[in-house]
């Protein structure tokens, strides 16, 4: 690294960078690459499970002209990482100067990643969901859920939040953990179509391969994301 380089743990990245900034910033960049601005290349992921080990990381990199920034984010999950008390999903960031290639920036990227991946439902919702969404499903107890919710909460007076999951405690951790930090009531749901049923919201955040939800539960008019 070369000497101006600063090195952003998670803790200064929340100081200094609010879920509405994170949010702003998505909708501003879903635009500026629909008008041609952003060069960002399909991900390449490195599946280290062809030899025996059962984890992957993504490489995704991308200039984005309009604010001068290039940069990668390695992005990964490592399946005995909760074993240990760590997370399953780790993300870095690296921002280089455009034009001289300087490494400017390495950047605890974990809730950077969290937060971003929320901010996607966010944005569509406020072009693709009912003008006053109230009540949120999400099914899936996980860091993304979590992200998802607290975005939402921010953009909209939600009224109602409801959660279901295969895992019983990480249902009870995900509520207890989320209502600490917003306001509106967390609903711990029996089951997936108790939890989608006259929703407005419905989030899907799971690993899971089969179906989560059925057209039947879906309220006209709620956006599934």
């Amino acid at each position: 690294m070369n000497k101006g380089t600063v090195v952003l743990t998670d803790e200064i990245v929340k100081r200094h960078l609010t879920i509405t900034d994170v949010i702003t910033r998505v909708e501003d960049t879903y635009r500026w690459y629909g008008n041609g601005k952003v060069v960002m290349p399909s991900k390449i992921t490195t599946d280290m499970s062809e030899l025996g080990l059962p984890n992957w990381i993504n490489a995704m990199p991308a200039y984005v002209q309009p604010c001068k920034a290039l940069g990668i984010k390695w992005a990964g999950g490592f399946t005995y990482n909760p074993q240990h008390g760590m997370r399953y999903i780790r993300a870095y960031v690296l921002l280089n100067d455009p034009e001289t290639g300087e490494l400017l920036a390495l950047i605890d990227g974990d809730w950077i990643s969290d937060m971003r991946t929320g901010a996607q439902t966010a944005v569509a919702a406020k072009y693709l969901a009912v003008k006053a969404p109230r009540v949120v499903a999400i099914i899936g107890a996980g860091i993304q859920g979590m992200a998802t919710a607290r975005c939402l909460n921010e953009q909209y007076e939600v009224s109602e939040i409801r959660i279901s999951d295969i895992n019983p405690a990480a249902v009870k951790n995900f509520a207890d953990r989320l209502q600490k930090v917003i306001a509106p009531p967390i609903k711990v749901s029996v089951s997936n179509e108790e939890t989608v049923k006259g929703a407005d919201i419905i989030v899907t955040a799971t690993a899971a391969d089969a179906a989560l939800v059925k057209e039947e539960w879906v309220k006209p008019g709620a956006l599934v994301s």
